[in-house]
């Protein structure tokens, strides 16, 4: 009589590893998105503003386009980094949105006590991430601790 090695399938051993993106909601995968793409439109815009606008100036004004393109890498990096760290996984990404909420929130109250409130409408627009960044807040520890980014997975796979 032949006795069955185990009583698991072999599916038992296999440790189960969750995709970080697959944490995440459909909204805030959506949001994530639009984020992404209102980041790349803001910086277009910018940069197609700088160009139509230097064409007018003397020659000699590089320092206007040079501000223009300053602008707009700024406005990029405010709008996609947050965005593109969460899409790629990255695993402090949702420590670094942390962050950047801080620092604006900060850079904003410290604005408006030295300038008054002429210069909040630039503020405004972290109004546009608040449920980006409460989509990801509860997600924080199942973010770091116990899931995995789709690169990972596939270099577990080879």
């Amino acid at each position: 009589m032949e006795q069955q090695s185990t009583i698991f399938d072999e599916s038992f051993d296999q440790i189960r590893t969750l995709r970080r993106r697959n944490l995440m909601p459909m909204w805030l995968k959506v949001y994530t998105w639009v984020t992404l793409g209102f980041g790349m439109l803001f910086s277009l815009l910018i940069f197609f503003e700088s160009i139509s606008d230097f064409d007018g100036l003397p020659k000699d004004n590089a320092g206007y386009l040079a501000g223009f393109v300053i602008a707009g890498i700024l406005i990029l990096a405010i709008y996609l980094t947050p965005a593109l760290l969460v899409w790629l996984e990255v695993k402090w990404a949702i420590w670094f949105n942390i962050i950047i909420a801080a620092l604006w929130v900060i850079t904003i109250l410290t604005a408006t006590i030295i300038s008054g409130t002429d210069n909040l409408y630039v503020g405004v627009t972290i109004i546009y991430f608040i449920p980006f960044w409460a989509g990801l807040f509860p997600l924080r520890r199942k973010w770091t601790k116990e899931a995995v980014s789709g690169r990972a997975l596939r270099r577990k796979a080879f």
